[in-house]
């Protein structure tokens, strides 16, 4: 009873208290009403508000214990309500919450970008609804405190035992914040964030998380720079007298086996078989990818490290700047720049190969805005002048997330009834998000038509491969990526296998028989994609410190090292 009467104590702010929790609170309920149809919300809602009453109650203690000093609960007040606002305009506004981008941006933002951007949002139909309803509870804070409102003692026990049981449920989520500061790099903190998200999603939560994290990435970004900076100092050049065209096509979410390419039923990539038939495709069968995240994979495979080898991207090189260093145009055209600004992956990312000394040491020119379908993309880049020698990255949108989003209307090509496949759990619309996927991909096939038709008369070669792959109900009732998932092959590999092929245009034949022969002698090779720079060096002819034969599959000289996914999974010895 003692205790009762102890931690009751502090409810004598019973209005900063209840102010406190409807301002922490506010992103939960929004979060919960999205998600009530697809996480078990009995549990969630229950860490949510043990959570949001356990931060209340701590600032309330504070506020009680410094009762004599008014500017004590004014700053409080002001906090929690500033919490509230900031909320409410981003949600309204952009559709987002407090996030690393946000306060990155803050910390970079200079007076005359701070001047146009509250010129351009202080008179907003958001700001305004966002002020009126802070306001509005103010307001009701202030009438509760002119009145000095208290609760009853018998209301005051329950509470009490409320927040007991509370701050003992807290106390176990606990270890989700202290497993996040003992994250030492963002592939820890991206491995975190994906197995918590999104039990850690109120306003304090989420303020917490968003200042540790560019603590972290500015970390591993500085010693990349300064790693990258260091190696375009030495001697990088290139080793042909020809012009060439390098183009690299990063694709997102492919699910290898629903590529006609490697052997699925369906018609999905006409223009790909017909450049193997003609001989100038070169299909790859065993190549995977390290991790499902887009954030960690494509950090990895556009750096020089080699997973297997123990070494990190962000203890490597971003291997772009070695191209521009030797002499090539580089060129990034990105369709997932800006797609979802406010989401770690996007951030992590971006935050670095978009950094102002990245772009300076790696790239000719990058694009402005993105579009709607991964071909406009391309169209928008062809109309681009370019030099001699030319590397070209195209980051694609690819199947990502919403297949039935990625591609024009007349590829509607497949549908429900296409789908002859009798498992258990099928119905028909399962089996239309499956037709919706294979258009997605048939029109991914198109874009690469596209671009082997662009460069067909060129001396060219084109790398082609996939961040990750994912499930569409392919063998058990699931779609997506799963981020715990049971260490078995056959779940691994939709979510893991990668389509890898090369395409030759015929004087790149020509020119370079050797290196075809190789590339032939190689598809059957087992291979992962953060070694794909080595590669890209030899196709290239580009003479750097940083090219290691031995890893690069094309080579006679190429060692298969062990393949690790999710940094501690033999691939290999899966079953």
């Amino acid at each position: 009873m003692k205790i009762i009467n102890l931690i009751g104590k502090p409810l004598q702010e019973i209005v900063f208290f209840l102010v406190c929790f409807t301002c922490i609170i506010a992103p939960t309920i929004n979060f919960l009403l999205i998600l009530y149809t697809e996480i078990d919300l009995d549990i969630l809602f229950l860490k949510y508000i043990a959570n949001a009453i356990t931060i209340s109650y701590i600032l309330t203690v504070i506020v009680y214990l410094t009762k004599k000093y008014k500017i004590i609960r004014l700053l409080m007040y002001s906090f929690v309500l500033l919490l509230l606002l900031t909320y409410l305009f981003l949600k309204i506004s952009f559709g987002t919450n407090i996030s690393p981008l946000l306060i990155t941006m803050i910390a970079e933002t200079n007076y005359q970008e701070s001047s146009e951007f509250i010129y351009n949002y202080i008179f907003s139909k958001a700001s305004w609804i966002s002020l009126f309803i802070v306001g509005f509870i103010l307001f009701l804070a202030w009438i509760g405190e002119k009145r000095k409102i208290k609760i009853t003692s018998s209301n005051h026990r329950i509470v009490s035992i409320l927040i007991i049981i509370s701050m003992i449920i807290t106390i176990f989520n606990i270890r989700i914040f202290k497993s996040l500061i003992d994250c030492k790099n963002m592939n820890e903190v991206n491995t975190w964030y994906e197995n918590y998200y999104p039990y850690a999603m109120d306003n304090i939560s989420t303020l917490m998380y968003s200042l540790y994290i560019p603590h972290i990435t500015s970390t591993e970004i500085k010693n990349a720079i300064q790693l990258t900076e260091k190696a375009t100092e030495e001697k990088v050049e290139i080793c042909t007298q020809d012009s060439l065209n390098v183009i690299f096509v990063l694709g997102e979410s492919y699910i290898k086996y629903h590529a006609h390419l490697y052997g699925y039923p369906l018609s999905t990539t006409p223009y790909m078989d017909k450049e193997v038939e003609n001989g100038n495709l070169y299909v790859f069968q065993d190549m995977i990818s390290p991790y499902n995240s887009t954030t960690q994979a494509v950090k990895n495979i556009l750096c020089t490290n080699s997973i297997s080898n123990g070494e990190t991207w962000s203890e490597s090189v971003f291997f772009p700047a070695l191209f521009k260093k030797a002499g090539y145009n580089v060129y990034i055209w990105d369709n997932q720049k800006t797609i979802g600004t406010f989401l770690i992956y996007t951030y992590t990312i971006n935050s670095f190969i978009y950094n102002k000394r990245i772009i300076e040491l790696s790239y000719t020119d990058y694009n402005d805005k993105i579009y709607q379908y991964d071909g406009q993309l391309i169209a928008s880049f062809f109309k681009k002048k370019t030099g001699m020698f030319n590397f070209v990255l195209f980051h694609l949108m690819g199947q990502h997330v919403m297949p039935s989003e990625r591609y024009p209307s007349r590829f509607n090509h497949f549908s429900a009834k296409d789908i002859l496949r009798n498992d258990d759990y099928l119905n028909d619309e399962k089996k239309q998000l499956i037709a919706e996927y294979d258009n997605a991909t048939l029109y991914n096939d198109y874009v690469m038509g596209q671009i082997f038709s662009y460069y067909r008369n060129k001396n060219a070669v084109i790398v082609i491969l996939s961040d990750h792959g994912e499930e569409i109900y392919d063998i058990r009732d699931a779609k997506g990526r799963n981020y715990s998932f049971e260490k078995k092959k056959n779940i691994i590999q939709y979510q893991n296998d990668i389509p890898f092929v090369i395409w030759c245009s015929d004087k790149y034949k020509h020119h370079y028989p050797d290196i075809i022969k190789d590339i032939e002698n190689a598809k059957y090779k087992k291979g992962m994609c953060d070694n794909v720079c080595q590669l890209l060096f030899r196709i290239a002819h580009i003479k750097t410190a940083f090219y290691k034969t031995e890893r690069d599959i094309s080579s006679p000289s190429y060692i298969a090292g062990k393949r690790i996914i999710y940094d501690n999974i033999n691939y290999d010895e899966l079953k």
